[in-house]
């Protein structure tokens, strides 16, 4: 090489420089840069050379390469960009790598010779650019200036810059250098980030996130207003915070094995506030996972339910008590009874069932209205529940009907104890709202194991045995017998034939005649209805009249009755009896029918029978209840000329202002009081009242149910208007009826 060196340098005459590497003394290399010239000396031709270290600067180069190698790998495989202004803000460099997601926002060469200004921006606002232009007028620094600006295909990118201002030795401005990256994903992500957390902070449900151990790392705002703990309070502590001791210790070891599991666990807790207040929550708790599967944290969302709760709990007792009186219902009382039963079996014990029916309740419903018999009620379970142990159940199973469950009973003679004392309890008056009420029950009592081995039966039979109880006079008791159930069975059979008596014309009319003891001639008739059984012959009103009450049937037959009298009274007018009257009874039903009166005007023109000749039926309990109604509807019958009669006169709330008011013409004097007319009694003084009174008023009475000639003598003395009764007549069918009217003499009625 240093032959070369002198051959280039003898042609050239100098060499401006090479870089040569040398070997030292001590035998390391060092990098030497020679220059050489021919050069004259005493007319000597001459070689002069220069050589010159630059290992060091060598090294520093290669670091420096190096160094620029580095920065240009990294902003090629970066996503970011870098960026460099003049001093007059305009850009000069640009350098995002061939990876990043803004070149096409920022095609090299698209914005040299720009200011920031120039360029299409769609944010910040002016507003904003121009606080940012008073820190770049400032040579201040900046960090993390946003704006956004359009993409070639119209989406919305958004970038990040931060710079430092550069100046020179002299500390003169020579522009900016900074930094950009595209913050679009990362701005979306934050958004939906605040969107997730400003949910669930602010969601209504409780949220608990823990970590792996159950430490609380985040609650929410609902967890502290439902459980009065601050989210200070609450960090770094666990859910037994909350925890109330209610629930089993499996409760909680199956809870942690479940989400341990990495498996969803939901139930309700029952938790206890910071103030100590217990409350239900319905919560669900789910394992976190990372990226490896592995669980880290536990994210619990739970809901107070405690008023759901509390109207569950609110309808569970709805449908097992009565609203009214707040006993236990049918449903609950049959739930007991077979608990009962199942204990009674096991010890060997006696199970006794009491069924209650209120005797003449209706009357007091019809005649003072439902409040007061609401309140009866209320008043009566009360007493009722005076009468029994603490382990028996009192129930009302609906209008008045009550039943008593009698557990553990030894001896039968037991349960006649708890029977009288309940008679006993009936024996003071009930006073509501000022009325001083009198009622009392009829009781059916039935025993296990000799009546029943089931819940239902015992029921029945009790029931079977309240109906011989009323059967025997009401406020009384009767045990269950074999024979009871025949009654019952016929009972039900009456109840299901008299639905189709009608459309078969099973019913009948038979007449009752009333004479007037002034004359002894018919002054009129009372129509009674009989039916015409198929399997249990001819029946009494007695057997079947308060079923029909019951089962709505009394309307259609009511309406039967009333044609049928009525068309035969037209006809004996017509034989030549023009003043024979037809008395008609109605019952309350009937009576409150919304188009009773309408009715009535209807059959007065489809018989022709002129209103004169009929006299309704009243009974004193229909009278009094809803009084200005029963007015308005007398009234409008008393003005086509129909009669009125107050039926059973005295056994009822027998009062002088409804007969002032009233549109009546006759009463009829129950013929309870006329059965011991001549005897020493109350009665006697009790008709003469009657009688006096109504010939006061100028009403007529009817006595009923005379019987003998010396009632029909008092009656007589004492000038009561007219009677009916066996003494005269029984009840005839309309051929004997007719046969009777026919007579020409009148006063065989009367011996």
């Amino acid at each position: 090489g240093i032959d070369a060196f002198i051959e280039r340098l003898g042609k050239s005459g100098t060499i401006p420089g090479v870089e040569r590497i040398w070997r030292s003394k001590d035998g390391s290399l060092i990098d030497v840069h020679v220059t050489a010239s021919k050069i004259r000396q005493k007319g000597k031709k001459l070689g002069f050379f220069v050589a010159r270290d630059v290992t060091k600067r060598k090294q520093a180069e290669e670091v420096l390469r190096e160094s620029e190698e580095r920065f240009r790998s990294l902003t090629q495989l970066s996503s970011d960009f870098y960026w460099e202004t003049d001093t007059e803000h305009r850009f000069a460099v640009r350098g995002p790598g061939d990876r990043a997601s803004s070149v096409s926002v920022f095609p090299p060469g698209a914005h040299f010779g720009k200011t920031r200004w120039e360029l299409p921006y769609t944010s910040p606002s002016e507003a904003g650019w121009r606080e940012h232009r008073t820190t770049l007028d400032a040579h201040l620094p900046f960090h993390d200036f946003r704006f956004s600006r359009a993409a070639p295909d119209g989406a919305e990118r958004h970038f990040s810059i931060s710079a430092e201002p550069v100046f020179d030795a002299a500390g003169n401005f020579k522009g900016y250098r900074g930094v950009g990256s595209d913050i679009t994903e990362r701005m979306r992500a934050e958004a939906e980030m605040r969107k997730l957390s400003s949910a669930i902070q602010q969601t209504a449900d409780c949220v608990i996130i823990t970590d792996r151990d159950g430490v609380i790392e985040y609650v929410n705002d609902a967890f502290e207003r439902a459980t009065g703990y601050t989210r200070a309070e609450a960090l770094g502590r666990t859910p037994r915070l909350v925890k109330s001791g209610l629930q089993e210790t499996g409760f909680y070891e199956r809870l942690w094995s479940t989400i341990l599991a990495g498996t969803t666990f939901s139930e309700v807790f029952v938790n206890r506030k910071k103030n100590g207040e217990l409350y239900y929550e319905e919560k669900t708790i789910t394992p976190l996972r990372d990226c490896d599967g592995r669980i880290t944290h536990f994210i619990s969302t739970g809901k107070d339910i405690g008023e759901r709760m509390q109207a569950q709990e609110r309808l569970h007792y709805l449908a097992h008590h009565d609203a009214l009186t707040e006993l236990p219902n049918r449903v609950l009382f049959l739930d007991r009874l077979n608990q009962a039963l199942n204990r009674a079996h096991r010890h060997k014990r006696i199970v006794g069932i009491m069924f209650l029916d209120l005797d003449r309740f209706k009357n007091i419903n019809d005649t003072l209205g439902h409040d007061v018999g609401d309140a009866l009620l209320k008043a009566l379970a009360v007493r009722l529940h005076g009468c029994v142990r603490e382990g028996d159940s009192v129930a009302r199973f609906g209008g008045d009907e009550f039943a008593i469950l009698l557990e553990d009973i030894t001896q039968i003679k037991d349960v006649s104890v708890v029977a009288d004392k309940v008679l006993n309890a009936f024996t003071q008056p009930f006073v509501i709202n000022a009325h001083e009420l009198f009622i009392t029950p009829s009781i059916g009592i039935s025993l296990h194991p000799t009546d029943g081995a089931t819940g239902a039966a015992l029921l029945k039979n009790a029931d079977a045995a309240m109906y011989r109880a009323k059967d025997a006079g009401k406020n009384n008791y009767q045990f269950y017998s074999a024979d009871m159930t025949t009654a019952a069975f016929e009972r039900l059979t009456l109840e299901t034939s008299l639905r189709h008596a009608l459309a078969r014309g099973e019913f009948v009319l038979h007449y009752q005649p009333q004479i007037e003891l002034g004359t002894g001639r018919v002054i009129g008739v009372e129509a009674l209805v009989r039916w015409q059984h198929p399997e249990f012959g001819l029946l009494a009103p007695a057997h079947f009249i308060t079923i029909a009450e019951e089962t709505g049937a009394i309307v259609p037959m009511g309406e039967w009755v009333a044609r049928t009298a009525m068309l035969q009274t037209k006809r004996w007018r017509e034989a030549g009896l023009r003043q024979l009257r037809i008395a008609i009874n109605v019952s309350a039903r009937q009576f409150n029918e919304p188009n009773f009166v309408d009715t009535i005007a209807r059959l007065l023109r489809e018989t022709a029978l002129p209103a004169d000749a009929l006299e309704l039926e009243i009974t004193e309990s229909v009278i009094m209840k809803n009084a200005e109604k029963t007015i308005e509807r007398l009234q409008a019958l008393h003005s086509m000329g129909v009669h009125f009669a107050v039926d059973d006169f005295g056994t009822g709330y027998s009062s002088l202002s409804y007969l002032r008011r009233f549109p009546i013409h006759t009463l009829k004097v129950d013929q309870s009081f006329i059965h011991d007319l001549t005897e020493d009694s109350g009665d006697v003084e009790i008709v003469k009242t009657i009688i006096a009174m109504a010939r006061g008023l100028k009403l007529a009475v009817v006595a009923e149910g005379v019987e003998t000639h010396e009632q029909l003598v008092f009656l007589q003395v004492h000038g009561c208007h007219a009677v009916q009764g066996y003494l005269i007549s029984r009840p005839l069918s309309v051929e004997r009826m007719t046969e009777r009217l026919n007579q020409s003499d009148a006063r065989p009625w009367l011996g």
